[in-house]
This record gives C-alpha cells, structure tokens and sequence, in this order.
C-alpha cells in the first residue's frame, strides 16, 4: 500500500499548494468561524486524498507523473494567496477593519468561491483520465 507522504508533496507543486492551502484553513479556522473556509479545505482534502487513492492503486513498478496535477497549479495558487491574506487579517490587531479591509475580504471570499468551482471542475476532469480504461 502506497501512502501520500512528503516525498510525494515535494515532488509536486500541485500538492504542496493543496497542503499548504489546507493547512492554512485550519490555521484560519482557530480564529474565526467561516463556512467558506470549510469548503476551501474540504476542496483541498479532496484534491490530497484523490492523490492518495490514486498512489495507492498505481504500479510501484511505473514511475508516478506528478504533472498529471500541474492543471490545479495555478488556481490552488490563487486559492493559497487569498487564504494568506485572510490569515494575516485575522491575525491583526483587534482594531475594526475599515471599508477598504471588509471590501478586500468580500472580494477574497468570492475569488475562493469562484476557484472551488475552478478546482472542481479541474478534479472531475484528472478523475476521468485516471479512470480511463488501460491505466
């Protein structure tokens, strides 16, 4: 049985950004109680345990193609970014945020809203290649 371990992460930018954003909803979460961060790190688990199942059924004996997750690069960098800002936000002194703050944080929400749908729509299509017959 193969396992999704930090040699697997370090060998791809796809998945260490899906832990690192993952990892930082759950920072996040300390502060602050947001449905959306559930679904940002619901979305992450996902993208790491599909990559778990799938290195659990590949052939030890055939070398892993980790660009099979260089598609979800660039939205999961997105998506790493906006949780960052959000993180150090929340970290901020208790002052109230001004205008520009809670429209940022608006914005921050519906750009990670529109990148779970991104990231769906993305794992939907590496799930149908992975499942394609003669793999």
């Amino acid at each position: 049985m193969r396992t999704l371990g930090a040699g697997h992460i370090i060998e791809s930018d796809a998945l260490c950004l899906a832990t690192n954003a993952w990892l930082t909803t759950l920072e996040i979460r300390r502060l602050v109680d947001d449905g959306e961060l559930d679904l940002t790190a619901s979305q992450m688990r996902e993208i790491l345990w599909d990559a778990a199942d799938y290195l659990n059924r590949h052939d030890r004996n055939v070398a892993i193609d980790y660009k099979l997750w260089d598609p979800l690069i660039p939205t999961l960098d997105e998506v790493l970014t906006t949780l960052t800002a959000r993180l150090e936000y929340e970290k901020s002194p208790g002052s109230a945020p001004t205008e520009a703050q809670t429209q940022t944080i608006g914005q921050q929400q519906a750009m990670l809203e529109q990148n779970l749908n991104q990231l769906t729509v993305q794992l939907q299509a590496i799930e149908a290649t992975q499942d394609r017959p003669g793999r």
